[in-house]
């Protein structure tokens, strides 16, 4: 089983809010998290890993591994891309493997963290599977890689034929099949209202996010990221809380008018 390192040269821009920020758990270490890693990816029979990060091309070795001068990655969000090879199947049928699965995760402000908690999602999936209460093609669906970026089952899908790849050619490969994550959120409506665009971005300003247009149109799309918004405005407006009547009868107001 091999696992490389790729460059990913971005994670979807979304505001503070609607990320965790969660610090790394004590007593962990990139040793332990590797081995825990490492048994999971073992238990699924998993080809073809890549973990891909926000470290630069510069960080990573021509083997795909980090090198030990490594800079601190540009975002803490990890993806983990496999083809897991075990079987599963209903008694009686044609055994089959998992295939390619993704996991992602940018709940913890440090990428090693964020790679335990993908280790440990691998973990309770297995527990789950051992009880039966389900199978492993229902337990796995929600992590299942329809992608262009999924995994294949060849540990060697390229075709390389062993030779060495320059840093700039392993780069520009790992950025065009890269092109940074798919997080499936709702599409904003197709005719964008300026009015309720509008009411997205003050109320992006009130919750102290950066108020940009893009993540007005985030909010446009997902009414339930608009929510967490909407919460996070009112308890900066709020007159116990800091705040003033007038910014919290603002808040209010475009709640409304987003709700409309």
């Amino acid at each position: 089983m091999t696992i490389r390192f790729r460059s990913l040269p971005s994670w979807t821009p979304i505001p503070g809010a609607w990320r965790n920020g969660l610090r790394m758990p004590g007593k962990l270490n990139y040793p332990s998290i590797v081995k825990r890693f490492e048994t999971e990816l073992s238990e699924l029979k998993a080809v073809n890993v890549s973990i891909e990060s926000g470290h630069s091309s510069d960080d990573l070795r021509l083997d795909g591994h980090l090198k030990q001068t490594a800079k601190p990655p540009r975002f803490p969000g990890v993806i983990v891309r496999l083809h897991a090879n075990v079987s599963h199947g209903a008694p009686g049928d044609a055994k089959k493997p998992l295939g390619p699965l993704w996991f992602y995760c940018s709940t913890y402000d440090d990428w090693q963290a964020n790679l335990w908690a993908i280790a440990m999602t691998m973990e309770r999936l297995r527990a789950i599977a051992a009880y039966g209460t389900a199978t492993e093609a229902e337990i796995y669906a929600l992590f299942a890689d329809e992608s262009p970026q999924a995994s294949e089952r060849d540990e060697n899908p390229t075709g390389d034929t062993g030779k060495k790849q320059s840093r700039a050619s392993r780069a520009k490969q790992s950025t065009a099949s890269n092109p940074g994550p798919d997080f499936h959120r709702p599409a904003p409506p197709r005719s964008e209202d300026p009015v309720k665009l509008n009411a997205a971005r003050v109320l992006l300003r009130e919750a102290a996010e950066d108020d940009d247009p893009q993540f007005a149109r985030i909010m446009l799309g997902d009414p339930a990221l608009a929510k967490r918004v909407f919460v996070a405005a009112t308890m900066k407006a709020h007159p116990d809380l800091d705040g003033t009547d007038t910014r919290m009868r603002t808040v209010k107001e475009e709640w409304e008018v987003l709700s409309a």
